[in-house]
């Protein structure tokens, strides 16, 4: 079978499945592998799978095929001509773009999986909450319920046992934790709708693009002891120049590899709050104004600066309890950050 296929359109099919695509594993053979089927393309990893539409010159009729995904991918990234040759036989896959001819091994391993034909809509916001949501959620896997977003009915929630965070809207009709680490399929997709089918969740855009995630069971843990700080918390407040030097800090640490040292130190003093961070390409020292209660003076904290400079540019209501720190708007914005160390 021959078809001839443009490959800007192939590319552009291609592009959501391409960070699943980098994935190998010890463990699935299927992990890395791109399937042809009926029209679509099917990749998976070990917690997430993805299917896009073929561009419309793969017309009815076409033979399905699996072959190494990512390889294929940069073959046709790497093309000069407009049009790609596509010829599909049993054992191989065989590009072929003015002087240029690549054979790729079909293997035996199936990836595709069955699309649903009923859906459910979701918030407008979910994949921007999401986002935001995720950098809040553990990664060390030593309670696991944590590396999960909770989303509910009319709220989404994540916490890694020393921040948390929670928005409310309406996300979802059902109630699911989500791994976070889905975070950068739900972002590639940018979903619209939905279905839960036993322990996966399927999203999709308006495009055809259609994301899968197994989700985790059990019960979100119970932030009723935030309520009692919240209760007892005094308000302070930052000068808007907070997120700014936030931001500059952040370049010192953003692009560190273990999430515990994208970290912001941060030291309330009098009438002002001191930004600290350090790494083996430099260090950043920030000083900003505040209106600060003198019981709240010596007080330390620490945060993720990306996540705690969008919730500071969301609302700058700051409320500091004994032991965390809260970015609270009522119904629309809790962040808290628990306290470190001795006041002074």
């Amino acid at each position: 079978m021959k078809i001839k296929a443009n490959r800007a359109a192939f590319l552009t099919a291609l592009t959501p499945l391409v960070h699943l695509l980098r994935y190998n594993s010890l463990i699935d053979e299927a992990v890395g592998l791109l399937e042809y089927k009926n029209r679509r393309f099917y990749c998976k990893s070990e917690d997430n799978a993805c299917s896009t539409r073929a561009p419309k010159s793969f017309v009815g009729g076409v033979p399905s095929f699996v072959v190494k995904g990512f390889d294929l991918v940069q073959f046709l990234q790497r093309g000069t001509s407009e049009g790609v040759n596509v010829s599909i036989t049993d054992r191989n896959v065989t590009l072929s773009s003015g002087r240029s001819r690549a054979t790729f091994t079909q293997f035996d391993q199936k990836v595709s999986f069955d699309v649903p034909s009923k859906w459910s809509s979701m918030g407008e916001s979910f994949a921007n909450a999401f986002a935001r949501a995720s950098q809040c959620a553990a990664r060390s896997y030593y309670r696991p319920i944590l590396t999960a977003v909770h989303v509910a009915p009319d709220r989404m929630e994540a916490s890694d046992s020393y921040q948390f965070l929670r928005m409310t809207g309406s996300f979802l009709k059902s109630e699911v934790l989500v791994p976070a680490t889905s975070n950068k399929l739900i972002q590639s997709v940018s979903p619209t709708k939905y279905k839960v089918v036993d322990n996966r969740m399927f999203f999709a855009n308006g495009m055809g693009t259609v994301g899968v995630c197994f989700l985790l069971g059990g019960d979100f843990p119970s932030m009723a002891p935030l309520d009692k700080e919240l209760k007892s918390a005094v308000p302070m407040e930052f000068s808007k120049d907070i997120v700014e030097a936030i931001e500059r800090c952040a370049v010192f640490v953003e692009r560190n590899k273990f999430d515990e040292e994208k970290v912001v130190q941060v030291f309330i003093q009098k009438d002002l709050v001191s930004l600290d961070v350090e790494s083996p390409s430099g260090n950043c020292h920030e000083e900003v104004t505040a209106k600060v209660p003198r019981k709240l003076v010596g007080c330390k904290f620490r945060v993720h600066p990306k996540l705690f400079a969008s919730c500071l540019s969301e609302s700058r209501r700051v409320l500091v309890s004994k032991k965390t720190i809260h970015i609270y708007e009522e119904g629309k914005l809790w962040f808290t950050s628990a306290l470190v160390g001795e006041r002074s």
